[in-house]
Parts: C-alpha cells; structure tokens; sequence
C-alpha cells in the first residue's frame, strides 16, 4: 500500500479439543483511503466460523461474514458519508442483511481523555430475511447514530470505541443498541495483538426464538501491511 492508503488483516484460529472437538476462525480485512482532498474510503470485510465434533459427528455452531463500504466527504467543519453492506450469521437464523444509507459525522473536541471523538447521524433503508419455520422478510427506515472515540493509552497500546443507536423510524420503541471496544497491543510497525469486547441489544426481538442481547470477547492477531 501507498502513503495515502492502509491494509490491515485480523485473524483468529482456535483448536479445542476435550470430551468435544471445537474448531473456530475468525478474519477481518480493513483497507482505508485517504484522499488529497481529506475524504476517506473505507472498506471492511470479516466474517466468524465455528464447529463443533461430538462422536464422529460434526455441527456448525456459527458461520457469519459482512462486507462493509462507506465513503465520508468533508464539508467545512463537518463530514457527509454515505454506506452499504451486506451480511449473514447463521447463528441468528440471518440469512441476508442489506442495508444502504446516509449521514452526518461532526468531529468533537471537548474531550481532554480522548485523543478523537465523532458523532455520527443518519437513515438507511434495510432489508433482513431470516430462515425460520416461515422465512421472514422485514424491510424497514431506520435512524442510526454513533460515537466514536479513540485514546493512545501508550505509544504501542490503543484503545477505540464504537457505540450505535439504532431504531425504527416508525416505531421509536423498536431499536438496536451496539458497543464494539478494541484494545490493540503494537509489537512493531506491522504486527500485534488486539482484545475485543463487542455488546448487543434489541429491544423488540424479531422472533421469540432469537436471542439478540448477548456479549462476545475475542482475541487475535493483526498484520498490517
């Protein structure tokens, strides 16, 4: 990658192997843009397998992936951004998430902890279908709001924190709340460790089968490249 651009790879592969064989892989693929006129490109691409072998028997306990795209133009003291993605998780009986949108990012100085701070605002149109006994499609407009904030807590140690409020435009009481915090550990210029923390809730579950609120810690390796 040039000056202007960044690559980062995050993996995670476990093997566990004790009365039950426990097999889990985990990748992410980050690559920013920053053009000269300060707009950045974003493109995130990360997915999450788990299986499970019990007597000769394998099951898939979890397979997800998403693919993420958002561009954020600067205007003045604020930015403009525009987005899609797509996803699954089996783990959720999500068989398809599409999602496009649009919104506002101010950054925030305020703050003499964080080294940045964003708040971000906007719409998008969403579609999901789960694979449950009937398939279920929802489509719906959503308001969706975020915080961003950063801190170097040492020269090789970085903390960052993304917080969403998520909800239905037509129904106020129907909404997503998302926290996803990283730590990331520099050994050199190209390699390290990161721990992540990533906190789910909704509020009106699709159906009573799925468990929306749930807490997930992971652990791995990033390359950047």
């Amino acid at each position: 990658t040039n000056d202007n651009s960044s690559l980062e790879l995050q993996f995670d592969l476990d093997f566990i192997n004790t009365t039950k064989k426990n097999t889990e892989f985990t990748y992410a693929t980050r690559y920013n843009y920053l053009f000269e006129n300060e707009a950045v490109f974003l493109g995130v691409f990360k997915g999450e397998y788990f299986q499970q072998e019990t007597d000769g028997i394998k099951q898939d306990l979890e397979n997800k992936g998403m693919l993420h795209l958002r561009y954020t133009h600067p205007v003045k003291s604020f930015y403009v951004e525009g987005f899609i993605q797509n996803e699954f998780d089996d783990f959720r009986s999500l068989e398809n998430r599409q999602l496009f949108g649009g919104g506002v990012r101010f950054p925030l100085t305020s703050s003499s902890f964080f080294d940045s701070m964003f708040l971000g605002s906007g719409v998008m149109y969403e579609k999901e279908v789960y694979k449950l006994d009937n398939n279920l499609e929802i489509t719906e407009l959503k308001s969706t709001n975020y915080l961003t904030l950063s801190k170097a807590i040492k020269n090789n140690i970085s903390l960052s924190t993304t917080m969403y409020y998520q909800f239905n435009t037509s129904k106020v009481k129907d909404y997503r709340l998302l926290a996803i915090s990283t730590i990331n550990f520099d050994i050199s210029d190209r390699v390290g460790f990161f721990v992540r923390i990533d906190l789910r809730e909704q509020a009106i579950p699709v159906d009573n089968s799925l468990d929306y609120n749930y807490a997930e810690v992971s652990l791995g390796m990033e390359l950047n490249l």
